[in-house]
């Protein structure tokens, strides 16, 4: 597998992830390059097994194989449903979901939000031409759902700075972190480019979902970050139940594995390659193809 080039400096981290601050809007650009820092040696990455579309449940440690570069190593797994998760809902407001839009999409996040426990945190980021962190990680679901209720459409698509902006909302997040973002249109605003945040996402735990009223195709940017979390990109159209695909990929991220290390006989810094194999016939893995180590841990 060819390298990549990794110009920051922080690994995926098990007790947090994007060390800095989120652009304060995307009108402007971010005013330097953003600074990361390890707060952690210990890697986290969330596993999805399947056999024919359906997760498979019940795995134990015994049953992953996970290799750093090549380099076996020892690992712990537990399941995403056996604790607290984060969540991020990053929502397009621009101009195009003003009307019956704006009302599905309420309801979708109210409808995710229910399906939230005790102990499970949610932000909301908003964004149109402009990115507003409207809350920050909070177990108090029922301000979230306040906020959603004020939604105010308007404005262009900077797509690429909210998911930006809501991988730095998880910073501070332990354990599983679940961002999903939705759009109905194409990024025409974003100061960052695709290379800037496929770096950011190396150096978080987050999957990204992506919810997309368009091809796919249409998002080549957002499709890598997708790929490079874990991720899936969900293609809608307007008859398609926003609520319903919502809460599928909040259900569908709690039947991954929570898959830990401490980096052992790797060198330090650079972009990690993980392959990750399970013992069983006929299963699919579907993990990150690796992270970003900070030498300073070492």
């Amino acid at each position: 597998m060819a390298s990549r080039s990794v110009p920051w400096t922080v690994g995926l981290l098990m007790s947090g992830g994007l060390l800095a601050s989120a652009p304060q809007a995307a009108s402007r650009p971010p005013a330097q390059q953003a600074q990361f820092a390890a707060r952690a040696e210990g890697v986290l990455v969330d596993v999805e097994v399947t056999r024919g579309g359906k997760p498979v449940q019940g795995l134990t440690t015994d049953d992953f194989t996970l290799r750093d570069n090549g380099v076996i190593q020892t690992i712990e797994v537990s399941n995403a449903s056996g604790g607290a998760i984060n969540t991020v809902l990053a929502l397009d407001t621009s101009a195009s979901t003003v009307g019956q839009r704006l009302t599905e999409l309420t309801t979708a996040g109210r409808a995710f939000l229910a399906d939230l426990v005790p102990g499970d945190t949610a932000a909301l980021v908003t964004f149109s031409h402009l990115v507003q962190p409207v809350l920050p990680l909070t177990q108090d679901l029922a301000a979230v759902s306040a906020a959603l209720g004020r939604l105010k459409p308007g404005g262009n698509t900077a797509l690429l700075d909210s998911v930006y902006t809501s991988l730095v909302t998880t910073q501070d997040a332990i354990g599983a972190t679940l961002i999903v973002v939705y759009t109905d249109g194409v990024d025409t605003a974003s100061w960052l480019d695709g290379d800037e945040l496929i770096d950011a996402a190396d150096r978080s735990n987050a999957v990204v979902d992506a919810v997309v009223a368009r091809s796919a195709h249409s998002y080549p940017e957002v499709k890598r970050v997708v790929d490079a979390t874990a991720g899936a990109i969900v293609e809608i159209n307007p008859k398609s139940d926003l609520s319903r695909e919502f809460s599928r990929l909040l259900s569908d991220f709690r039947h991954r594995y929570l898959v830990t290390f401490t980096p052992q006989g790797v060198a330090a810094g650079g972009y990690h390659w993980l392959e990750i194999t399970v013992r069983g016939s006929g299963l699919k893995v579907h993990a990150r193809p690796g992270y970003v180590r900070d030498p300073k841990n070492d």
